[in-house]
């Protein structure tokens, strides 16, 4: 994206993220710097500047970064948040508590109006079930008895449901931290997760285990992620983005028998897990691993839809070559190539497709291309090869 877009500064802002992973300061902070120059109001970058100028001692800078952020959005709850603890490091008491009271005011203020439209909904529906009507009777017909999902969805949508009752499933330092992790920023992560331990305002305990446990899975201490999510387990079972970080934890451990159990345990939940495209792609991989070709097509083709991307499409142009669903395949594989025309494995299914279909100038150009593109994954060249050998043709060097 960054070689065709670079006057994206959002594109500057994940390479950045991408530094910040692999533990590179100087690089990352260029690219935050690089993406401000292009957009002086992307407040990401900013915050991220800010954290950056704080880790490196340039106190004045970061504060420069961080007022700059709030002015520019006065309504984000992280850039507050993280104003405050800026200023709590300092040991400026009464800046920080000012900051840290703006972002409650904003985050209460968030969550009122994301209620009000589904408190308005349930109204309606509910009013609507109490008018008598001539079809009633036919309904009644097709209403079956309540299952556990219908239960929870049923109590998602009571009307007596409050911001207050929301919010103890999340507070300014949660949703802070959840902006710092993505970003990578673990030693700001931390500091925000001791605060969210000791506020006395501090949301559930299972979210807090939740977000210690990505904070430690992002360190690489996996023994400590394990203690962790069981003891987010304790107080949320339920949550599908406590079972898709086990089903992480298992992948990373290489126990994909267990972390498929985890990922379909997290799908089946009432609630949407907050990272569904890479709990997809992760599912459906271990699918194709395992032979298991229709689940794969199925997740991948929920991937695509949900968030398309050249992977997504790759993958669910193998799940269908697999099947041997050769028009499916290709459409799914132009949709890759579309996204990112230099992906050797797009052309190297692609070729196989040709040779099946008995196309040789296409299969012989999509091969080059394979090749051009260093194609590297054995088990997919071979399969290229025999196959050529047994239709004769494909190959330039037959």
């Amino acid at each position: 994206c960054l070689v065709r877009e670079q006057s994206d500064a959002s594109h500057w802002f994940d390479y950045g993220g991408f530094h910040m992973m692999t533990d590179d300061l100087l690089k990352a902070e260029e690219c935050f710097r690089q993406a401000l120059s292009i957009q002086q109001t992307h407040t990401p970058s900013l915050l991220m500047s800010g954290v950056l100028s704080e880790m490196n001692g340039r106190y004045e800078d970061a504060e420069t970064f961080f007022e700059r952020a709030t002015s520019l959005e006065p309504n984000n709850v992280v850039a507050w948040t993280l104003f405050g603890v800026f200023y709590q490091v300092q040991d400026k008491v009464i800046q920080a508590e000012r900051a840290f009271r703006e972002a409650n005011k904003q985050l209460s203020s968030f969550l009122e109006k994301k209620l009000m439209p589904r408190a308005e909904h349930t109204s309606e529906t509910q009013e609507e079930e109490q008018k008598p009507g001539a079809d009633a009777d036919k309904d009644a017909q097709f209403q079956d008895e309540d299952t556990p999902q219908k239960t929870e969805k049923k109590k998602r949508l009571k009307p007596h449901s409050s911001a207050s009752e929301v919010r103890a499933q999340t507070t300014i330092y949660l949703e802070t931290v959840q902006f710092l992790l993505q970003s990578h920023a673990l030693q700001m992560a931390q500091r925000t997760l001791a605060l969210e331990l000791l506020s006395p305002d501090r949301g559930s305990l299972g979210s807090y285990h939740l977000a210690l446990a990505r904070l430690q899975m992002l360190r690489g201490d996996l023994e400590s992620t394990e203690d962790s999510l069981n003891q987010a387990l304790i107080y949320d079972f339920q949550n599908p983005d406590i079972w898709a970080l086990w089903g992480h934890l298992h992948h990373t451990r290489g126990d994909f028998s267990q972390a498929q159990k985890c990922y379909e345990r997290s799908l089946d939940s009432v609630l949407d897990a907050s990272d569904l495209h890479h709990i997809y792609l992760r599912l459906g991989a271990i699918y194709l691993q395992g032979g298991e070709y229709q689940k794969a097509r199925s997740v991948f083709l929920r991937a695509c839809k949900r968030s398309p991307s050249c992977l997504a499409w790759l993958q669910l142009g193998i799940s269908c070559y697999r099947l041997m669903e050769l028009t499916e395949a290709e459409e799914a594989l132009t949709e890759a190539n579309a996204l990112n025309n230099r992906n050797p494995e797009v052309w190297g299914y692609l070729s196989l497709i040709c040779l099946r279909s008995g196309r040789k100038l296409e299969a012989e150009q999509s091969y080059k291309y394979a090749i051009k593109m260093k194609l590297q994954e054995e088990s997919l060249l071979k399969e290229i090869h025999d196959l050529q050998s047994s239709v004769g043709f494909g190959n330039p060097s037959f």
